[in-house]
């Protein structure tokens, strides 16, 4: 079993990295994102401080971390250029907080979302079909790319540009 999008008390989550990993392990999960809450102002020092937690915790036990970020509430005129920046730190995972019904995500996110990202796509967060990779049967390719996303980061670590090395920013990506 997968989740790629979780929160810690980096964001809106009520628990610390450490604990939500080892509650996903009794459970059986095998991978486990984690994409706090950011924006511009923040999601250099939360994926810095997700990046740690991972290098800590993904010592061979499952589950595999997966440092990430969820970009809630930017404009979609921004969105591109912050998962550029992103991407440039070597952050493998990320979310979009996209638009629905019940929240007030500007018009627009979702297409932004969709176009900004052309390697890895930034994954849309449907909030109100409330979704999780790993949890619908419907989804059973999420555990192919989560595979696929756990090998590439196998390979970075390998050539030693890990995003999750010591707890330092990569070097190169």
């Amino acid at each position: 079993m997968i989740d790629l999008h979780t929160h810690t008390l980096n964001s809106d989550g009520e628990l610390i990295p450490a604990e939500l990993w080892r509650r996903a392990q009794v459970k059986g999960y095998r991978y486990l994102g984690i994409t706090d809450h950011v924006d511009a102002s923040n999601f250099e020092e939360v994926f810095r401080r997700v990046r740690t937690a991972a290098a800590s915790l993904n010592r061979g036990e499952p589950p595999v971390i997966i440092p990430g970020l969820e970009f809630t509430h930017i404009p979609p005129g921004q969105i591109g250029e912050l998962v550029r920046r992103a991407r440039g730190l070597g952050v493998p995972l990320i979310v979009v907080h996209g638009e629905t019904l019940v929240e007030p995500v500007a018009p627009g996110t979702n297409r932004a979302a969709l176009e900004a990202d052309e390697t890895a796509r930034a994954m849309l967060r449907d909030h109100e079909a409330a979704w999780n990779l790993g949890r619908r049967e419907s989804l059973a390719e999420a555990d192919a790319k989560a595979e696929a996303l756990a090998t590439t980061l196998q390979r970075m670590e390998a050539m030693r540009l890990s995003p999750v090395r010591q707890g330092e920013i990569a070097d190169a990506r």
